[in-house]
């Protein structure tokens, strides 16, 4: 009974000596009325990691695709001298043994060569030249068949300026003829199956029809 005693006077004695806040309940309303803190979300470490690897490719794509499209739009010029002509016995085993496709002359009235470029070994071109001896008398025919359509070439200038146009069976053919006294030069160039022909037609007496007859036995139309 005593010790319950002395706790109430210490109970009694507590509240005799505190002193009330008087700015509590302003203090507790301010709490109340201030909005409610945001907390900021973390993003898991695979998040970052994901951003920064779209980022890279953006940055790679940005810098590779201009180089790329422009290094296939990109024209280069050789001379003679950086090409390696060498003679092919057999055209026919050459094209089966070879990576690419593309029409030729055949016959033993016809000699071929492949010329490289020398720095890179690139395939550039076939080189043939034939003899056809006919009622008007004796045709001389070169023929380039070139593989690499982002080049040009300084022993085929004379076909950049040519403009005359005709279609020789669906083909586009562009060329131009040169008359002299005895002879004629007919020039000619033409894609066909993705590869570019350019030849070269000594008669004479050489015409449009003589083009298109000698265009219609290279590619067999």
């Amino acid at each position: 009974m005593a010790n319950r005693q002395d706790d109430w006077e210490k109970l009694v004695h507590i509240a005799e000596e505190y002193e009330p806040d008087p700015d509590l309940g302003n203090r507790t309303v301010r709490e109340l009325e201030r909005p409610p803190v945001k907390k900021r979300k973390r993003w898991p470490l695979y998040r970052w990691l994901s951003i920064a690897a779209c980022c890279l490719v953006v940055i790679g794509l940005s810098v590779f695709l201009p180089v790329y499209f422009s290094s296939r739009d990109e024209i280069i010029y050789y001379s003679s001298e950086e090409i390696e002509a060498t003679r092919i016995d057999d055209i026919k085993s050459f094209e089966e043994e070879s990576d690419v496709r593309f029409h030729y002359f055949s016959g033993d009235m016809v000699s071929s060569q492949v010329g490289r470029i020398i720095e890179s070994k690139e395939l550039a071109y076939i080189y043939q030249e034939m003899v056809s001896v006919g009622g008007m008398g004796v045709d001389v025919i070169e023929l380039y068949v070139v593989f690499m359509p982002n080049a040009r070439f300084s022993f085929l200038e004379d076909y950049e300026s040519i403009s005359d146009l005709m279609t020789v069976s669906d083909v586009a053919v562009s060329y131009y003829i040169r008359q002299s006294e005895s002879t004629s030069e007919c020039l000619a160039k033409f894609a066909y199956e993705n590869v570019d022909y350019y030849m070269t037609i000594t008669a004479s007496n050489g015409s449009a029809e003589t083009i298109e007859n000698y265009v219609e036995l290279l590619l067999g139309i």
